[in-house]
């Protein structure tokens, strides 16, 4: 018997080499068996090490996936291809095989798995790292996430989702479990585990709808009729075990409650817990050293309370320290036995009590940036436990409980809110952290991973990146100039990807746009704009500021560009948000003239137009739905405002044509890319269709031999670029998860910012 089972484990091996090969030979196309169970060949026969980049492109990454997952895969027995298209299947599975290499190697960048023989068009990449992980699911807003045994020893992972459905699935294989839970009319909230004596469990489920619901997990039936006493929103639950072996079912409303229940009657038990003075938010269990359990609630007033389930009576004073909304809750075991109760707040600090005195556990946990939304204790195979943290900021951080000190770097691959998070037991003793957000993500992290980053770190943004422009410099080169979130401005390298100096700071908050200036007598600087209402100029090849800070707009600078209007002449224009377009010497630094007036909501960006007569003409585009050209010579609009677009205009570039005139193009929230001829305001062809969400950044692409394309950018995650005179998509890029902002050519190379970093393309294939 072992001798067969030998000989078949052979043949299995023998038929998966035999497919990979062929797979690696062939470019005929894959057909759908191959492409749906290769993935399962290879994890039988256990050869990851062979599963090529060329390979792994052709098949399901989904199928990749969930046996990577289904097998525990460890990260270092995987080919860089294999591993980004386990982590990164969810982008991928969106994008045709012919298209999935640029995509995968990005995801190789984020993962730090990059190999320097790259077969896509990917020059270098300046990505924020993303921590390895398991993608289980995407789908729509993922509120909240429990663990709940099943018979035979087993746990599922239960989630609820913002329309109103709770999910169950397998964290073992990835799958999911049964059909979705339905019954809840709104948006559900939290979800639960509740023990029963005999053994067995049910699933509890909050709701905007003002019920909680018990389900059978096994089953998926409703156990029992919805539990509705509250009286709006129910906002999260919690099982109280109780020292005669029964259960108590607590649950938080936006009325100010909690509210307790019998889960086998579904009868309220006692009255409602009264005493705070906003919603309330969070409920979990705490014990204490005398061996009793007590009820933690937290809430909007800033406060976390205490009491006792079996009187329903408050345990002390509130606890007071959060200076926002309190939302997440959680007990959290002490090598030395005792247990502290951490409590989440937007005020974006994690706090740790004693729970038995009340008294604060050592001073706040801090480092998320947004609203901690909740947290969850993550046991280890040693016996001891790490809080985990989830945050609007997209991280999930580990911390150890004893001491406040973080544990590792921060866990990174969401790209919204992080909403959800819990503990999974398995079978074999290790324990997995799930999480879920608004990104529509369900993720699974081993909290046991080394999360340390290994090797140099790559130089990056901290924030998304605004903007990025050419910055010639003296000796010839041009650099490459990006504006983040993170309020800083940086030079790179744009044929290596190496910083070029350190980051230029001075804004107070979010750069938004950049632009070069060329002055008369060859000064080069580089203008940056800011949601804190400034301008600056700097010299790009010295790093320092030229001059002060360039003050008069009321509200954030959203745009700039250099022009000149006249021969001899350069300006700087800059756009806001106060629907205002200002002129300045960058000389000087003093502003020409008045602002200019003509918009009617906020001013989005602007370009340059030159005309044929060697003057140029200024474009600004608006949340009015419209662009505008002025004269800058007498400060007056030319022409008529140009409209068409049905939303927002976000961005607009010059485009020069073959025959010598140049084109304005326009982009837009209404997902259409519009082309004009500045010269008489008319539209120069019928729109340009195909992005599938709002379009943003334009430039326009030159080509050896004259020709031009215009490159856009667009929140559907793609880049694409036109020919203008046919209005014919020629190219397209796709970059998902990363949202691309903005973008310039350099050489033969057009980069992208975007909301993790910057990316290089090369363009080679099309000169």
């Amino acid at each position: 018997m072992v001798q067969t089972l030998s000989q078949i484990a052979t043949v299995e091996r023998s038929v998966a080499r035999a497919l990979l090969i062929t797979m690696d030979e062939s470019a005929a196309s894959t057909s759908e068996y191959v492409e749906y169970y290769a993935a399962s060949h290879v994890a039988e026969s256990e050869l990851w090490a062979e599963l090529t980049a060329k390979i792994v492109d052709r098949l399901d990454p989904h199928a990749v996936s969930l046996e990577v997952t289904r097998h525990q895969v460890d990260p270092g027995e995987l080919t860089p291809a294999g591993w980004a298209t386990a982590v990164g299947w969810a982008d991928l599975l969106d994008v045709e095989p012919s298209g999935r290499c640029l995509s995968r190697e990005l995801w190789q960048v984020r993962l730090r798995r990059d190999e320097a023989a790259r077969q896509s068009q990917l020059s270098w990449a300046a990505l924020a790292a993303v921590t390895p992980h398991s993608v289980i699911a995407r789908s729509v807003w993922t509120t909240s996430c429990a663990a709940i045994p099943v018979p035979g020893g087993n746990v599922l992972l239960a989630t609820t989702i913002s329309d109103g459905t709770v999910r169950l699935w397998n964290p073992v294989t990835g799958s999911p479990q049964g059909e979705p839970l339905t019954g809840h009319s709104d948006f559900a909230t939290g979800c639960c585990a509740v023990p029963l004596p005999g053994g067995r469990t049910l699933l509890c489920t909050t709701s905007q709808d003002g019920t909680a619901r018990l389900w059978d997990p096994t089953t998926g039936a409703p156990h029992g009729e919805p539990l509705a006493g509250h009286a709006s929103s129910v906002s999260a639950c919690c099982a109280i075990p109780l020292s005669d072996g029964t259960t108590l079912l607590a649950t938080t409303g936006l009325d100010g409650t909690a509210r307790l229940w019998d889960p086998v009657t579904g009868t309220p038990h006692g009255d409602p817990l009264a005493g705070h003075t906003a919603p309330v938010n969070g409920c979990c269990i705490i014990p204490i050293p005398d061996g009793r359990t007590l009820l933690a609630t937290v809430s909007s007033d800033r406060t976390v309370r205490l009491w006792d389930p079996t009187t329903g009576a408050p345990h002390g004073h509130p606890l007071n320290g959060h200076s926002r909304a309190v939302h997440g809750c959680c007990a959290v075991p002490l090598p030395d036995g005792t247990t502290l109760l951490a409590s989440t707040s937007e005020d974006g600090t994690v706090r740790l009590w004693d729970p038995a005195t009340g008294a604060p556990y050592g001073a706040p946990l801090t480092g998320h940036t947004s609203f901690v939304w909740r947290c969850c204790a993550v046991p280890l195979l040693d016996g001891t436990s790490l809080l985990a943290t989830i945050s609007e900021d997209t991280t999930v951080r580990l911390w150890e409980p004893a001491t406040g000190m973080p544990h590792g770097d921060p866990l990174t691959g969401h790209t919204q809110g992080v909403t959800g998070c819990c503990a999974i037991p398995l079978p074999d003793g290790t324990t997995l952290l799930a999480t879920g957000g608004s990104d529509g993500t369900i993720r699974l992290w081993n909290p046991a991973f080394e999360t340390s980053r290994r090797g140099e770190p790559l130089v990056v943004h901290t924030g998304p990146v605004t903007a990025c422009c050419a910055v010639p410099i003296p000796d010839g080169a041009t650099l490459l100039a990006t504006t983040s979130e993170d309020h800083t401005v940086r030079l790179w390298d744009p044929a290596t990807g190496a910083p070029h100096g350190h980051p230029l700071t001075g804004h107070t908050d979010t750069v938004r746009a950049c632009c070069v200036i060329l002055l008369a007598d060859g000064t080069t600087l580089l203008s940056t704009t800011s949601e804190d209402h400034t301008v600056r100029l700097w010299d790009p090849a010295t790093g320092a500021p030229h001059g002060d800070p360039l003050i008069g707009h009321a509200l954030g600078v959203s745009g700039c560009c250099a022009i000149c209007p006249s021969e001899g002449t350069t300006l700087l224009a800059t756009t806001s948000w106060d629907g205002t377009l200002r002129l300045w010497d960058p000389v000087t630094g003093a502003p020409h003239g008045d602002p200019l007036i003509g918009h009617t909501s906020q001013v989005t960006g602007c370009c340059a137009i030159p005309l044929r007569d060697g003057t140029a003409m200024l474009a600004t585009v608006s949340t009015d739905t419209t662009a505008r050209l002025w004269d800058l010579t007498t400060g007056t609009l030319h022409r008529n405002a140009l409209k068409g677009h049905t939303l927002a205009v976000r961005a607009c570039c010059a485009v020069p044509l073959t025959d010598g005139t140049t084109l304005l193009a326009t982009t837009s929230w209404d997902r259409t890319v519009r082309l004009w001829d500045p010269v008489t305001g008319t539209p120069y062809r019928a729109p340009l269709t195909g992005h599938t969400s709002s379009v943003g950044g334009c430039c326009a692409v030159p080509l050896r031999g004259g020709t031009t394309l215009l490159a856009t950018t667009s929140e559907d995650r793609t880049v694409r670029l036109w020919d203008p005179g046919t209005g014919r998509q020629v190219e397209q890029f796709a970059i998902s998860p990363s949202i691309p902002h903005s973008l310039v050519t350099i050489g033969a190379s057009l980069f992208v910012a975007c909301s993790d970093g910057v990316i290089a393309l090369s363009l080679a294939n099309l000169e």
